[in-house]
């Protein structure tokens, strides 16, 4: 069933549903940093192709995602943010060395960090 947002006759903004989660995702690639842990990736060949990226930059270290997952989410928590979709490179899980890495934590970042039974997606909590 697909709900329409309500709009009071004195107030043109729409208001959300009750129960409405504001969300954010992230794409690996952009946030996840940590490239020298994990094979490359087709982004990481792509951008290492001579005049792929205009000036050059990669994504090996961006926002460093990798490491800061638990002050990134306390982050989001704090803004009031319902919802994290997250993405994780797939040659970080599918690596020889994923057994050994810290990716179990980061794949459960909000569920392990803040005691939570749900999956990530279904929102953030403390």
């Amino acid at each position: 069933m697909i709900r329409r947002m309500a709009i009071d006759a004195g107030n043109p903004i729409p208001r959300f549903p009750a129960g409405f989660l504001w969300g954010v995702s992230t794409s690996a690639h952009q946030i996840e940093g940590a490239a020298d842990e994990r094979e490359p990736s087709v982004w990481d060949r792509f951008e290492a192709e001579p005049g792929r990226i205009k000036d050059g930059s990669t994504a090996a270290v961006a926002c460093d995602h990798y490491h800061r997952h638990r002050e990134d989410v306390t982050l989001l928590a704090d803004l009031g943010v319902d919802a994290y979709r997250f993405s994780i490179s797939w040659p970080r899980v599918n690596s020889p060395a994923a057994s050994t890495s810290t990716t179990a934590s980061s794949t459960t970042c909000a569920r392990r960090a803040y005691g939570r039974s749900r999956p990530c997606s279904t929102g953030i909590s403390r």
